[in-house]
């Protein structure tokens, strides 16, 4: 989970050693999962930490989005690898889904696959 912190400081161009970065990341992470309301309580630490770094309110915003969409593309990339090769076979008290989980994993994949080829320099956004 400090990676995604890493990562997001870097790509603001700011350059807040890795021992400070993990030490925010860690600290507004586990706080945030232990009292819940992720969102709130996360953003606000990591707003008054960063906040002493001489962040702006807008690159810690970045941040916090940073983190959160890293969190969900690797979501998307692991269910995608277990839909598309280990589908689960569900209970036969569970009602059955319309769609095979095979066809949401590669559709997960491909929507990945989608987004870094418009995000990388080969891309039409670049």
């Amino acid at each position: 989970m400090t990676g995604y912190d890493y990562l997001a400081v870097r790509n603001i161009n700011n350059s807040i050693p890795y021992k400070r970065t993990a030490m925010i990341s860690f600290i507004s992470t586990s706080i945030s999962y232990n009292i819940g309301f992720n969102f709130l309580t996360g953003s606000s630490l990591r707003y008054r930490l960063y906040s002493r770094y001489g962040l702006t309110l807008a690159q810690i915003w970045e941040i916090i989005i940073f983190c959160i969409f890293t969190f969900w593309v690797g979501f998307c990339f692991v269910a995608g690898l277990l839909f598309t090769f280990y589908p689960v076979k569900l209970s036969i008290y569970m009602p059955e889904i319309p769609v095979p989980l095979n066809i949401i994993g590669i559709l997960l994949l491909l929507f990945l696959a989608v987004y870094f080829f418009f995000h990388s320099g080969s891309g039409v956004l670049r």
